[in-house]
C-alpha cells in the first residue's frame, strides 16, 4: 500500500523531471520552447545531455506525453524522434491522452497527434503502432 507521502513525493519527482526535460531539450536543440518565430539560440551537441535526456525518459514513464501536452516545438518533436528511442515506450501515454477528448483543446490535440503519429511510425511494437497512427489519424 502506498502511503501519501510518498505519492506527493512521486508528483514532486515527476514535475522535477518534466522541468529538467523541457530545460535539457532547450539547451541541446537550441530552442527557447517560446511562441516566438526565430527564437533560437545555438544547440549544444552533448553526448552526456542526450544520456541524461534519454535516462529520464526511460525512468519516467508518461514524461514524452506530458511535455507533448505542454507543447514543444517541432524542432525540439524532430531531434526526440531523432536521438531518444525511449519515447516509444510512451505509446500508451500518449494513446490515454489522445483518447480523453475533454483534456486537450483542438489545436493542442492535433499538435499532440503529430507527433505521436512520428513516434509511432519509429515504433518496434506494430499493434501499439498501428493503435496510436489510427488514434492520431482520428484526431
Amino acid at each position: 500500500q502506498v502511503s501519501e507521502s510518498e505519492v506527493v513525493a512521486n508528483q514532486f519527482l515527476a514535475s522535477r523531471n518534466l522541468v529538467l526535460l523541457r530545460c535539457l531539450l532547450g539547451l541541446v536543440t537550441g530552442c527557447t520552447m517560446t511562441d516566438k518565430k526565430n527564437a533560437f539560440l545555438k544547440p549544444y551537441q552533448c553526448h552526456l545531455l542526450t544520456s541524461m535526456i534519454r535516462n529520464i525518459v526511460l525512468k519516467q514513464k508518461g514524461l514524452i506525453a506530458t511535455v507533448l501536452r505542454y507543447g514543444i516545438p517541432d524542432e525540439v518533436v524532430d531531434w526526440l524522434i531523432d536521438f531518444v528511442p525511449e519515447c516509444v515506450n510512451d505509446v500508451g501515454a500518449l494513446m490515454g491522452l489522445l483518447s480523453e477528448r475533454t483534456q486537450l483543446t483542438a489545436a493542442e490535440r492535433l499538435k499532440t497527434a503529430d507527433a505521436a503519429l512520428r513516434i509511432a511510425i519509429i515504433s518496434s511494437n506494430e499493434v501499439e503502432a498501428k493503435n496510436l497512427a489510427n488514434l492520431c489519424l482520428n484526431q
